[in-house]
């Protein structure tokens, strides 16, 4: 039964007048954080967060078995930094500790939407858009694919956007020394160690059969998907801030692009393709397991000297192809 509401009184669970448009893209945390931005009338693009935020340089892929987790673990690291400079300089993480915090319900009762990860029981890496509360302890959230679950209040990354203001243009220095940041990660996990702990999964592998093998091989495909997405959109968005920088910096970051679009391109040339009906038998076999290393080995290759040609853009003493 629907609760009558008197003129004059607060409805006790506030939600959005309207959803908001979801954003369908294999970095789950961007892609709901545009979605978000968006509701405020912001105008902002995926590829310009994925580099605003160093998403599009993250790999990470933890030693031993795939899990999905390694597609989505870190990407938040410099998220605030990136709505700041999008304008949304008030951002804030806030944790559920004690319940629904009331700065979640302001931002639910002004039209704004908050993004949570860890939301989801079953996928604790997906990601999804706080749409409003059905009960003290039941919310809405809108999934990035546009479907909307009833879910127990839980994160473990939980971000209010916060009101949108002016945008920020960071000088491009500055832009990359936290996008070498991101691509050089916080541990053995991540970058260069990430590169080597895949190809060495892949190489040594188990012989896996039924639901093992078929969670192996979804965790194995979310991460090739979301290194693919990530590194064109960073091939993108090095390419924009080459034109801006200008001089010998420019052409630096000019050829860190191409690579990168190589890599995105060398990425996309597996088959199957990613997500393809054709990929658990192919993953099963150790010859094809060992075909998918040699390409990851190849990729590792142009991103760590598309990520040499970003470290030369800043100091850009010498210009590509003048010597090391």
């Amino acid at each position: 039964m629907q609760r009558l509401r008197l003129d004059g009184e607060e409805e006790p669970f506030p939600s959005l007048g309207r959803l908001p448009e979801p954003v369908d893209a294999p970095c789950e945390l961007i892609a709901a954080l545009v979605s978000a931005m968006r509701v405020t009338g912001a105008d902002v693009s995926y590829v310009e967060c994925m580099g605003l935020s160093g998403a599009a340089f993250m790999l990470r892929k933890s030693r031993g078995p795939f899990a999905h987790v390694d597609a989505t673990r870190g990407r938040e690291r410099f998220v605030t930094d990136a709505l700041a400079d999008l304008g949304f300089g008030d951002a804030q993480v806030v944790n559920l500790h004690g319940g629904i915090p009331e700065a979640l319900v302001a931002e639910l009762k002004v039209g704004r939407a908050p993004v949570a990860r860890g939301c989801f029981p079953e996928a604790l890496w997906r990601v999804g858009i706080v749409v409003g509360l059905v009960s003290d302890n039941l919310w809405s959230v809108l999934d990035c694919s546009g479907r909307v679950h009833a879910l127990a209040p839980r994160a473990d990354f939980l971000l209010l956007v916060g009101a949108p203001g002016e945008k920020l243009s960071p000088a491009p220095s500055v832009l990359l020394w936290r996008c070498l940041d991101a691509w050089e990660g916080m541990d053995e996990d991540e970058g260069v160690g990430g590169w080597r702990h895949w190809v060495e999964a892949l190489r040594a592998e188990p012989e896996l059969k039924g639901e093992a093998a078929r969670v192996a091989l979804s965790a194995h495909e979310v991460l090739y998907e979301t290194l693919l997405d990530a590194r064109a959109a960073g091939a993108t968005w090095l390419a924009d801030l080459a034109e801006r920088a200008g001089g010998m910096a420019g052409d630096w970051l000019e050829g860190a692009a191409r690579k990168l679009y190589e890599l995105a391109e060398l990425l996309d040339s597996r088959h199957p393709p990613v997500h393809h009906p054709d990929t658990e038998p192919a993953f099963r076999d150790a010859a094809w397991r060992a075909k998918l290393a040699a390409l990851l080995s190849e990729a590792a290759e142009l991103d760590l000297s598309a990520k040499h040609d970003v470290a030369q853009a800043i100091e850009a003493d010498y210009p590509p192809g003048g010597g090391d």
